[in-house]
């Protein structure tokens, strides 16, 4: 059995939207929690600072995106991701963050990564860094105390997209691991005036083989409203990891593969019953 194309205008497709921007109504800091800015101005000094630091012209204009991650250790929104566009080139300066050395600095040109110098930040020094941002240090204490800081932040971007996601374990054994993805992002089209509101769900399946390599499946249910329409796609990702040392993040993607899909009764159940368990663990706590 197959629903109506226009799923948005369907009864199920208004119920999945419904659910769906309950469960991301008030996502806040917990273990998998992301914060994504995109269009970060630095003060002036800590501007010139990072131009030093990675020996490069940074465009000033665009600003840094940045992906705050949330340390479990410290119960901290820390910096996760760092990219800052070069100046009058296609490129960026980068810091990525590591288990225990703290951030690699790397500048990366046309899809390809380069070492930009051998001195890594650490994570005292990447707090001053987001200082400079206009990001103060943020512990988790509650919901209203994370939407003020979240308005203090998102105050110092260009305003042009934000986005929370969480990532919450479902299974996880020796063969295989399960996990649902939640993500909303606002993002604001100043071209035409008007703001795009973005809500996903995606649950995850990862298969473990005994050669290192994983076999991954994400399906997807896609909410995107603006002034005009609502859309509501959902898509199946497939795609395998081969470990390989000289791979960029150490794994090489292969079979990868994306179709779209119906919003099937099937479909239909399997998004319901995953947003209403995760609403209804939420709220049991």
């Amino acid at each position: 059995m197959e629903l109506s194309p226009k799923t948005a205008e369907t009864y199920s497709g208004k119920k999945l939207i419904e659910l769906l921007a309950f469960a991301t109504s008030d996502l806040e800091p917990g273990i998998g929690f992301k914060l994504q800015l995109e269009g970060v101005h630095a003060i002036p000094v800590m501007l010139k600072e990072l131009e030093a630091y990675f020996d490069a012209s940074l465009d000033e204009q665009r600003g840094a995106n940045i992906v705050l991650g949330y340390d479990d250790l410290t119960q901290k929104m820390v910096l996760d991701e760092f990219s800052f566009p070069l100046k009058g080139i296609q490129g960026a300066a980068k810091l990525m963050r590591t288990e225990t050395l703290g951030y690699v600095p790397l500048i990366q040109v046309r899809n390809k990564q380069f070492d930009s110098r051998q001195e890594f930040m650490d994570y005292d020094q990447s707090r001053v860094l987001l200082a400079g941002f206009g990001i103060e240090d943020f512990s988790t204490y509650g919901t209203e105390r994370y939407a003020d800081w979240r308005d203090t932040v998102v105050s110092k971007t260009s305003a042009w997209q934000v986005t929370e996601k969480i990532q919450i374990p479902i299974a996880f054994d020796e063969t295989s691991a399960q996990s649902i993805t939640l993500s909303r992002s606002e993002t604001i089209d100043l071209a035409n005036f008007k703001m795009i509101q973005h809500n996903t769900i995606t649950r995850s399946i990862i298969s473990f083989h005994e050669d290192g390599s994983t076999d991954h499946s994400e399906m997807t249910l896609d909410s995107i409203k603006d002034l005009d329409q609502h859309d509501l796609p959902i898509s199946l990702k497939t795609y395998r990891k081969t470990p390989d040392i000289l791979a960029d993040e150490g794994k090489i993607v292969s079979h990868e593969h994306t179709q779209m899909l119906p919003l099937s009764h099937n479909n239909f159940t399997t998004f319901q019953n995953a947003l209403q368990e995760i609403i209804h663990q939420h709220h049991a706590t």
